[in-house]
């Protein structure tokens, strides 16, 4: 697990595998372990970053309410920071929205 902060927040994210990059987002109330599976199955093909919501897994608690767009932009500053310009993107149930 790594952590980042960015705009002003610790983010808790995996970054496991190699190949093309795919960010998950997973649901609530659950955390980026969720994906494990996908990433045993697949990180030998691809690249996946996997981010905490705030106040789950190992995310920092949330400074105020849990907005999807924060969720959104956190994800954003994060490839902006590794220099990840090309993402497949996906997300389960509130992880959906934020994707």
């Amino acid at each position: 697990m790594h952590t980042r902060t960015l705009q002003g927040q610790a983010l808790a994210y995996r970054d496991e595998g190699q190949g093309p990059v795919v960010l998950l987002f997973h649901a609530f109330p659950l955390h980026s372990g969720a994906f494990a599976r996908q990433v045993a199955a697949l990180s030998g093909r691809y690249r996946f970053l996997l981010p905490d919501a705030p106040g789950l897994g190992q995310g920092a608690p949330p400074s105020g309410p849990t907005e999807m767009a924060h969720l959104a932009q956190s994800a954003l500053a994060l490839l902006d920071e590794l220099k990840i310009d090309s993402v497949v993107v996906g997300g389960v149930s509130m992880g959906g929205y934020a994707a």
